[in-house]
């Protein structure tokens, strides 16, 4: 196969005039659901069923906060934290304070966005639980599978919440999280049958109770989702929802989590939580492995995609563009979302997420300015006959490595209301991929992992090449880098490679000769940032008297610049 990247890469950068940041003078207070609002609440149950994948693309708060998309900015923001992704210099760029670790504590408003965004979510998830009651009527399968779809959502999101807000040791904050006893801790736990009252003192849960709350909820997610499909043929293949593969790769992500002691090391912490997998011997890194297999197995249908899924090639063997189809249709997804053209995000034109992560299009962020790339040194650790090294171009000296996985629907560059009616990932087959070689090497056999690695990389990424793909080194530690680096570049835009790099206590080095940060975000850290310790916002604290001293520290302006000598 011949590569000929020039020939689609370099559509022009857009010269919009895009609104730029503004402050707001009063936000939100902490949204967790009360009895009062669920008992308020006339949906129906059909109808609160598609407002849960609907919460994943909503534009909310002042208008001026352009990056307030939905679930795309919480991946967004992710993606920014790590040293994966440098933005373009641009003051159209409404993310600098997360690039920059500026405006992180509790009284700003970005950290708010983020608290108000998660338990607004939970709400959603909250109150269909609460209505859903009723098992034995007419609807009983309607109503069981939106009840499985509800846990499996509200497990999703208080991972997430968890694995963001949970306080690990970071070098910088450290003597004053000691002081306030915070390490450990994740996020107060809010369900349907949480009260007004209750809220008003309710503590940050530890890392073993937030562990046993999501895998209760993703037990009774794995009962109930199988009732979507019996209920509805469109239910059943809507991938918006969730359902068992998902679900199996929710527990998968949960282990992992729970594989690693808050040191970053490779000791299961918290198998303690979990009776049933200690009777039988294993560690959170062995289940993390046997779910990451379930759900391929429970996939059968879905294979990781492939360059014929990606890029266009004529018979000569030369790559002439990319498919209308490549990362933005559902059907390549586990679980994804999809922007339509009647959300307002999609109407909006630029607050979404074609608009931040496709630099192809005429119109939007990304081919305004802040333009998304991959790290130089991150690009160097791609395997040569990876063909995924086609969605980044390496010869623009402009912004190096500018991505475009992400291409507009139907490969429309223009007209933003066909252009941004996309599609994004939640869960990709590939991650149960590289969860299992990552967690056998933790627990079991380096040797096996790194086999079992190198076959998927040949097996799924190999094109350019005939060289095949090999890890160098052969100790674990050799392995898994291996491993969690190739990942970084799979799953890079995704938003998964922030949970890796805090779970496993690895540095971020932005500040480097060569690199394509831009100076005023070239933080070098040892060991995890600081910054991926996320603040509770003031708003909780005002509601919630269990907070008042346990929150994460500030880690805003902590780190010095690097400077080239």
């Amino acid at each position: 196969m011949k590569r000929n990247i020039k020939l689609f890469m370099g559509v022009a950068l857009a010269s919009l005039s895009l609104a730029t940041t503004s402050c707001i003078d009063e936000t939100e207070p902490t949204s967790g659901a009360t009895q009062n609002q669920i008992d308020q609440s006339k949906n129906t149950v059909s109808g609160m069923l598609m407002a849960l994948p609907k919460r994943l693309n909503v534009m909310e708060g002042d208008t001026y906060q352009h990056y307030a998309f939905g679930y795309g900015a919480m991946m967004h923001v992710r993606d920014i934290e790590t040293g994966d992704m440098p933005i373009a210099f641009s003051d159209y760029d409404q993310f600098m304070g997360w690039e920059r670790n500026l405006g992180q504590g509790d009284a700003y408003m970005m950290p708010q966005y983020l608290w108000n965004y998660y338990y607004q979510s939970v709400l959603t998830c909250n109150k269909l639980l609460a209505s859903a009651t009723d098992v034995t009527g007419s609807d009983s399968l309607l109503v069981k599978g939106a009840r499985g779809a509800a846990y499996a959502f509200r497990a999703m999101y208080y991972l997430d919440m968890a694995r963001c807000y949970e306080y690990l040791p970071a070098d910088v904050t450290e003597a004053e999280a000691k002081a306030n006893g915070v390490e450990g801790l994740t996020v107060p736990i809010v369900t349907d049958t949480t009260t007004q009252q209750d809220t008003k003192n309710n503590p940050r849960a530890t890392h073993k109770q937030m562990f046993a709350f999501i895998k209760n909820d993703l037990d009774s997610a794995l009962t109930y989702v199988p009732y979507l499909a019996k209920a509805s043929e469109s239910l059943g293949a809507n991938r918006t929802l969730p359902h068992e593969a998902a679900v199996y790769g929710l527990y998968a992500r949960l282990y992992m989590w729970d594989g690693a002691n808050p040191d970053g090391s490779d000791k299961a912490a918290a198998d303690g939580s979990d009776p049933a997998a200690v009777a039988a011997g294993k560690t959170s890194y062995r289940m993390a492995y046997d779910y990451a297999n379930t759900a391929i197995k429970a996939a059968s249908s879905d294979a990781p995609m492939s360059y014929s899924d990606c890029l266009e090639v004529n018979s000569s063997g030369e790559i002439t563009g990319y498919t209308k189809t490549c990362f933005n249709t559902l059907s390549k997804f586990l679980w994804g979302a999809q922007q339509t053209d009647q959300d307002a995000t999609v109407t909006s034109g630029i607050v979404n997420w074609t608009s931040w992560m496709s630099p192809q299009c005429s119109f939007g962020y990304a081919g305004a300015g802040p333009v998304p790339m991959m790290d130089n040194n991150l690009f160097k650790e791609m395997y040569a006959g990876n063909w995924m090294q086609v969605f980044f171009d390496s010869d623009n000296k402009l912004t190096p490595n500018v991505g475009y996985k992400f291409q507009p629907n139907e490969g429309n560059y223009t007209n933003y209301k066909v252009a941004c009616a996309s599609a994004y990932p939640l869960m990709r087959i590939e991650e149960m991929y590289f969860i299992q070689a990552e967690a056998l090497a933790h627990y079991g056999s380096a040797k096996n992992a790194k086999t079992l690695f190198e076959g998927f990389m040949n097996n799924y990424r190999s094109g350019f090449s005939k060289d095949k793909y090999k890890i160098s080194g052969s100790d674990k530690e050799d392995v898994i880098k291996a491993i969690v680096n190739q990942k970084r570049i799979e799953f890079w835009g995704e938003g998964i490679s922030f949970f890796d790099i805090k779970r496993l206590n690895w540095s971020v080095t932005r500040g480097y000769s060569g690199t394509n940060f831009k100076a005023t975000t070239r933080f070098n850290t040892k060991g995890r940032p600081a910054w991926m310790n996320w603040c509770i916002v003031r708003t909780e604290q005002n509601n919630n008297a269990a907070i008042v001293g346990k929150n994460n520290p500030d880690p805003s302006s902590k780190y010095t610049e690097w400077t080239e000598e």
